[in-house]
This record gives C-alpha cells, sequence and structure tokens, in this order.
C-alpha cells in the first residue's frame, strides 16, 4: 500500500513537472522575451534607432524613416540628440563591453559631428548670433530643398546641451572640449530675451540677422525653460547678462511663485503657459535643465504631470488599458504631426516615449512599456535591421495604423528614460553631465591649420613605378580632402575624401595613362588647404 501511494505521489509529481514545462513553453511562445531582456532589447534599439539617422559626416537627420521614400532633413536638435546619444553608449559599451549595441569609438564620433558643423558654421549657416538653421541640407548645412530656413531657439538649446554633455563626459578629450566650446560660446542665447523686463514672451524663431520675430513669441512655462537656463548661464559680459537674469528670476527661479500660469487637473497643480501641454515639455525641462533636477517644487510638479497624464486617459476611455497612456508628440498614425495634451488627443494617440520619460520618478513604468511590447502595441520594426523592434506612437482607437517616421526629438524620451534604470546608468547621469560649468565658458583655441606638411615623396614618372606617394600628417580628428589637379585647373584624381583619426599618412597617386607635365596636389584638411606642384616626365 505505501508502495502504491509512493507510485502515485511519484507520477502526480511527474506530471506536475511537465505541466510546469509545458506551461513555460507556451508562455514563452506567447511572450518568448523575459522582462529584464524586454527592457534591454528597448534600450539598445533606441540607441540603435538614433544611430541609423547618423550620416558618414557625423550629422543626424531629422526622423527615422519607417514606410515610404522620402527622406528627411538634418535637422539641429537631432545632433544635440545624438551627442547625448554618443555619451550614453560609450558609457554603455564601458559597462557591457557589448560592441554590437553599443559603441566603443564614441570620442572620435563625437568628434567628427562637432568637426562637421564648425565647417557649416565658417562657410556661414548661422546667423549672426550664432544659431543653425532649424532644418538643413546634411552636406552643406544650408536650406533644403523647399523646406522653411528658421533660426529655432529652442531647437539650438537642445543641441547646445548635447555639446555640454560633451564637454562633461569627454572631459579629458581636449580636441572635444575645444571644438564643442567653440560652438557653444558662439551662440547667444540672450538673443531670445526680450529687453523689455515686463515681456514674457520668449522668442522661438530668430530672422538671419539674429533679430527677433515679434509675432513668434512663447510664454513661459514650457520647454523654453532650456533656452532662458542657458541665456542665464551666459558670461557676466556679455550684453544681455542682466535681461538674462532679470527674465529667469523673474519666471522660472521658483515655479510656486513665478509669474507663470497654473492649471488644476483633478487635485493637481500644473505649471503651463495658459493652458494644458503635452508632457515631454517637463520632461525635456528635467533631462536638459540641472535647475529643474534639483528643484523640489518642480520635481512635484513633474510628478503631478505623471499623475494627470495617468487620470486623463481613464476618464477619456475607462475601458483603457492600465498601462496604455503617454501624452507627448510626434508623428500621428496614418500622417501628420501634432503634440497631444489633457483635453487634447481626439485620436487617443499613446506615447510610450512619454511613458519611458517619466522612469525617473515613476518606477511602474517600465512594466508598462514591458506590457506594451508584449502586446504588439506601437510596436515598429526597424527598416535598417527588422530583428530590432522599438516602441513608438500608436492610436488606441485603431493600433493597427502605424507611423511614418519617428522624429528623434520626439523619440529622445525613450532612450534618456531607459537610461535612467539602476540598472543601466542609473538617474544621476543626467544630473551629472547637463550640468553647466562655470569654467565651461572658457574657450580653448583650436588650431586654424590642422596639418604641418605636405611630403612628395615621388616628383616624376617612371616606367618601373607609375605611382606617386603623397604623404602628410593629420594633427587631430579632420576631413581630408586629396584631390590632383592638371595645368589648366581640371581635376584629374580624387584620391581621398573622408574624415581621418590625427596620424601620419600616405597615400598613392596612380599617373598611369597620363601624359607627362605639371600637375598640382591639393590637400584639404577641414577648412586649410594646401596645394604642391608635382611633375610628371614621360
Amino acid at each position: 500500500m505505501v508502495y502504491l501511494f509512493n507510485k502515485l505521489k511519484f507520477i502526480s509529481g511527474f506530471y506536475l513537472v511537465l505541466i510546469l514545462i509545458f506551461s513555460a513553453a507556451f508562455n514563452f511562445l506567447i511572450y518568448p522575451y523575459t522582462q529584464d531582456s524586454i527592457i534591454t532589447k528597448l534600450f539598445t534599439n533606441s540607441y540603435y534607432t538614433i544611430k541609423s539617422v547618423r550620416q558618414p559626416n557625423g550629422v543626424y537627420l531629422d526622423a527615422l524613416l519607417i514606410s515610404g521614400t522620402e527622406e528627411k532633413p538634418a535637422s539641429i536638435a537631432a545632433n544635440g540628440i545624438g551627442l547625448i546619444a554618443l555619451c550614453i553608449a560609450d558609457s554603455m559599451f564601458k559597462k557591457t563591453k557589448d560592441s554590437v549595441n553599443w559603441e566603443y569609438k564614441s570620442e572620435a564620433l563625437v568628434d567628427t559631428t562637432l568637426v562637421t558643423f564648425i565647417n557649416f558654421k565658417k562657410s556661414g549657416v548661422t546667423n549672426s548670433k550664432g544659431f543653425f538653421p532649424r532644418y538643413f541640407d546634411k552636406n552643406t548645412g544650408f536650406k533644403y530643398k523647399d523646406w522653411t530656413t528658421e533660426y529655432s531657439t529652442i531647437d539650438n538649446a537642445i543641441f547646445a546641451m548635447g555639446l555640454i554633455f560633451c564637454t562633461n563626459y569627454f572631459a579629458n578629450n581636449d580636441s572635444i572640449v575645444s571644438h564643442a566650446h567653440f560652438l557653444l560660446d558662439s551662440i547667444d542665447f540672450t538673443a531670445a530675451i526680450p529687453n523689455d523686463t515686463n515681456d514674457n514672451g520668449l522668442y522661438m524663431v530668430l530672422d538671419s540677422n539674429g533679430n527677433d520675430i515679434e509675432n513668434q513669441k512663447t510664454k513661459p512655462f514650457n520647454e523654453y525653460m532650456i533656452v532662458a537656463w542657458l541665456a542665464k548661464n551666459v558670461s557676466s559680459s556679455n550684453s544681455g547678462y542682466n535681461k538674462s537674469q532679470n527674465y529667469w528670476n523673474k519666471y522660472y527661479s521658483n515655479p510656486k511663485t513665478s509669474l507663470i500660469p497654473k492649471l488644476n487637473y483633478w487635485g493637481y497643480e500644473l505649471i503651463c503657459d495658459g493652458r494644458f501641454i503635452s508632457n515631454f515639455i517637463y520632461q525635456f525641462a528635467f533631462y536638459y535643465c540641472s535647475y529643474f533636477k534639483n528643484n523640489n517644487d518642480y520635481m512635484n510638479y513633474l510628478k503631478n504631470a505623471r499623475i494627470s497624464d495617468s487620470l486623463w486617459w481613464t476618464k477619456a476611455s475607462p475601458q483603457i488599458d492600465s498601462y496604455e497612456w503617454g501624452l507627448g508628440a510626434g508623428e500621428n498614425p496614418g500622417g501628420r504631426y501634432s503634440a497631444n495634451a489633457i483635453d487634447n488627443n481626439p485620436d487617443l494617440i499613446v506615447s510610450p516615449h512619454i511613458i519611458a520619460g517619466f522612469i525617473p520618478i515613476y518606477s511602474k513604468a517600465k512594466n508598462d512599456l514591458i506590457s506594451l511590447y508584449n502586446q504588439k502595441l506601437g510596436l515598429y520594426k526597424l527598416p535598417s535591421d527588422s530583428s530590432r523592434k522599438i516602441l513608438f506612437r500608436y492610436s488606441h482607437k485603431n493600433p493597427s495604423i502605424g507611423c511614418s517616421y519617428i522624429q528623434l526629438v520626439d523619440f529622445s524620451t525613450m532612450l534618456y528614460g531607459l537610461a535612467c534604470l539602476p540598472e543601466h546608468l542609473n538617474y544621476n547621469f543626467f544630473n551629472t553631465y547637463s550640468e553647466i560649468k562655470k569654467t565651461s565658458s572658457k574657450l580653448k583655441k583650436s588650431k586654424n591649420i590642422l596639418f604641418d606638411k605636405i611630403n612628395i615623396k615621388n616628383s616624376f614618372y617612371s616606367p618601373v613605378n607609375s605611382e606617386v606617394d603623397i604623404s602628410f600628417d593629420v594633427l587631430e580628428l579632420s576631413f581630408v580632402s586629396l584631390k590632383i589637379f592638371d595645368f589648366k585647373g581640371k581635376q584629374v584624381s580624387i584620391i581621398l575624401s573622408q574624415n581621418l583619426p590625427k596620424g601620419k599618412y600616405i597615400k598613392k597617386w596612380n599617373t598611369t595613362g597620363l601624359k607627362g607635365g605639371q600637375y598640382f596636389c591639393k590637400l584639404q584638411i577641414n577648412n586649410s588647404v594646401k596645394t604642391q606642384k608635382i611633375i610628371l616626365i614621360d
């Protein structure tokens, strides 16, 4: 009897194990990734999304094309985001040694971007206050097709914060610090501050002469807090120093008492510019402005914004799942661009990047992202690698319709929020590297001449050796062009046209088929040019 009882126990135990195995297998088929692996994938793929729009010269396009054929121009805000993304990618590589998903050459990539923008600036693309166009051609920095040319103060502020991030994170790299300061010190953010101390309208757009456009103003509080913060931190020698201090102290120094509108949503007080605002505004202020992060009142408003967001969704659609929320901005499913807010989201568009952006103050946001991923809501495959999936905007009313583009400026908070997780880079990562240090206003002058010699090893044509060796030194990461012209000025050969790191180089010019005579070797490194004559002998 005891034997039979033990036998039954064994059989029942055996079947219980089988049931558990099959249950686990079934769950894996439905949800093949663990919660931690889903978050890891979303994190690495969010960086890959930004990396996907980086061009060979280091410029980032405004958006990643998901469907269709029309490429977007480059944008100045996207390049600030790209620079911060490289800081994150470098830090994650050092932590994980994963060179597939992260970057082990981030310093060279950052400097390539900075050098390109220095060259853009020297070619005359900026206005008199140092602002870059909001959108531009990725190769020239000038106007892109028929897109409007405007000098957006907030977009340049995001770019500037990318520069500040790099000067802090790569503080030991003299080339990066020098180049970043060159660009930073040339942008005068006090141009966005009104001269009239009673005028609370901050200028959103400047003209080509660096002057304000009267009908392009915004009132605090919104993302232009970043512009005001950069203006406040200019040198005291700046002619706009006093007005920028007054503006900041009057409208931003203390959100509880400052002259900014406040609205109440179901018992939660929110700061705004007179109407309910998208939550990317609070998040941008959090990630880019260290003053916001270190102020308890601002942080309470951030928490209120998070709670109000979820509350609105439950009231707008009682049947909605608790993990579906996020009042943000970006491409709409099916077309158009919109910024959604409380009582201004008729299509019930969910913005997962807003959910991620609240991770530093709302730990459950991580689980909400996992739920969206498992339910395949707002799930997109990246065109360059369909195995990589990310979360972006979708309509709760019709989740099957997707977006055509993913704008970096909107999507950025997905990367930022996931980076703040304790298992990744932690909350203090942004607090540390977004700080505007007083020493950063001192510009380290970079050399105008980035090479010191061209040596022609062979100056004659030989039937035995039909090559000419051209050697040169590059003193820091630079864009290098090496071309050959005949005596009439006609280009006969392009030997090199690419970014090169510091080093000594020897490039060969094959002269096969060329007649004897006088030729010219033109070497250009960034904006510096040297030309040397070469004589080929028949």
